[in-house]
């Protein structure tokens, strides 16, 4: 009788150990494959570089003509293998996504939304636009178009390893950043023969200066990394007088299109919060204004003279003045990057940039 229980008993023991074996193995399952899941913040980066693959395959889908753009569905990416479902990748329920890639002048930039129940990419229109204010320093919003005011401001962008500062969001929801550190080198605004000086005094046409040429090369210089979210857009090069210092001059009465280019006196001094900023040349809209501490050396403005025809302005500190084109100063290069562009990380502060992916 007592060999029969012991019998029993170690069958219900083996019977009870094998169940716990078989909870025990689910759980470590469970747990990898919890493990496994691809966090939110990597989500977008595994569809854009299944997405990359994709177009690898399927070249003749990419975008042929500078500034257009393709829509591809995550579906088609899972359907054609080239990424997991949702379900197998994902903690989130209800997933869907699309990737909007643009033709950068040969750059292909491509931007992934994703829209779960759970999560939802944002956009660096979105989080900056969120930031408006009416009082202090920080973002304003007037006639559609958001730009910055005051002397501390959090406006840094960090876009791979280089740092920027948004100057202002266009009624597209474009951001225009600026460089945070002066070209190297030094720049003739314009060192062409005039007939009318006769002298290489240079002649003061943007569209046609070495200013615009200098640029460009810089530009070409860039990382493509850089490039891919550098977008075509206009910017303002009119002309105003040297003894007009209203606030009001339409400096883009002319505009250009290029990939990067130059400050205007009206930016220049748009920041300030000083009530006595009343022209663009009195010092006072020197007085909290962050851009003046950006400007703490020569560089020249994108705005000529309408007086004669050889002049330009460059800005230096709390000053505005015009020069001969033939001079060198260096300059802060400025360019516009697609609002819908994802947003990452970051509060915009110069220890904590907002970060773009």
């Amino acid at each position: 009788m007592f060999n029969i229980d012991n019998k029993k008993l170690f069958k219900m023991l083996g019977g009870v150990i094998g169940i716990l074996l078989v909870i025990i193995i689910l759980f470590f399952i469970i747990i990898v494959a919890a493990g496994s899941k691809v966090s939110n913040d990597k989500l977008p980066l595994v569809i854009e570089q299944a997405a990359i693959k994709y177009y690898a395959d399927h070249k003749d889908e990419l975008p042929k003509v500078e500034g257009d753009s393709v829509i591809l569905d995550a579906s088609t990416l899972i359907s054609s293998k080239y990424m997991k479902s949702f379900e197998k990748m994902s903690k989130n329920t209800g997933c869907s996504a699309k990737i909007v890639t643009t033709n950068n002048n040969g750059e292909y930039n491509h931007i992934v939304s994703v829209d779960c129940n759970e999560f939802k990419t944002q956009s660096i229109y979105d989080v900056v636009s969120n930031t408006v204010t009416k009082t202090g320093d920080g973002l304003y919003l007037e006639n559609g178009e958001y730009y910055y005011k005051g002397e501390y401001v959090d406006n840094y962008v960090k876009i791979g390893e280089e740092l920027f500062r948004i100057i202002s969001i266009d009624k597209d929801g474009n951001l225009k950043l600026t460089s945070t550190t002066f070209t190297k080198k030094m720049y003739a605004w314009d060192d062409r023969y005039n007939v009318e000086m006769r002298s290489a005094m240079g002649i003061n046409n943007y569209s046609l200066s070495r200013i615009k040429e200098h640029i460009d090369s810089e530009y070409d210089n860039f990382d493509n990394s850089l490039k891919k979210h550098i977008i075509m857009h206009d910017w303002c090069i009119g002309q105003r007088g040297i003894e007009d210092g209203s606030l009001q001059t339409n400096e883009c009465s002319d505009t250009i299109k290029d990939y990067v280019g130059l400050i205007t006196l009206n930016e220049y001094v748009r920041p300030s919060m000083d009530s006595n900023c009343n022209s663009i040349f009195t010092g006072a809209c020197a007085n909290y204004n962050y851009l003046v501490d950006l400007y703490d050396d020569d560089a020249w403005s994108a705005i000529s003279t309408s007086d004669n025809t050889y002049q330009a302005f460059y800005v230096s500190g709390p000053y505005i003045e015009e020069e001969n084109t033939n001079r060198s100063y260096k300059v802060l290069l400025m360019f516009y990057i697609d609002g819908s562009t994802i947003y990452t990380s970051g509060t915009g502060t110069e220890l904590d940039p907002y970060v773009i992916k």
